[in-house]
Order: structure tokens, then sequence, then C-alpha cells
């Protein structure tokens, strides 16, 4: 099924005129026009500059704790070791 160009409603491909409106050869093609696909396009867009403005990079200003030279990264007096 195809919808008619001139009422848009779905007729039967083997309809040589629409049965609802009467247009003649007045079958118009399924597929997206070049303004349907440019208002798409111009959506997908804007929800994705509105979605990074509201959840960012994930980036913060807090510095990353690094371990320095003799830090074990252990809590506390001891470090238990174990003997193989």
């Amino acid at each position: 099924m195809v919808s008619c160009g001139g009422c848009r409603r779905h007729v039967r491909d083997s309809d040589a005129v629409c049965p609802f409106c009467g247009a003649p050869g007045a079958l118009a093609s399924t597929g997206p026009t070049a303004l349907e696909r440019a208002r798409t396009m111009a959506g997908v867009a804007l929800t994705a500059i509105v979605l990074s403005a509201c959840y960012g990079t994930g980036v913060t200003d807090k510095p990353t704790p690094t371990l320095t030279t003799g830090d074990t990264g252990q809590t506390g007096d001891t470090a238990e070791t174990t003997t193989p």
C-alpha cells in the first residue's frame, strides 16, 4: 500500500486512481521528503545539544589524588605481609 498524493490516505498499489478522492495517478512515493529529513536531523541535533548541556562531559574540577613516593596506599601503622 502507498499513500495518495491528493488525500494522503493509503491506497492499493494496483489502483490507478484513488478510491477516496479520485485523484488519477496521484500515488506518491512513501519515502520522506527532503524537508522531513531536514526537520528530523534538526531535532536530533537539538536533542544532542540539550542532553550535553544538561549532563555535561562528566569532568569535575576536583583534582584526582595521586600516590606519592613511599606511600603504600594502606591506612594504619602496620601493613600485613605474608611469606610464601
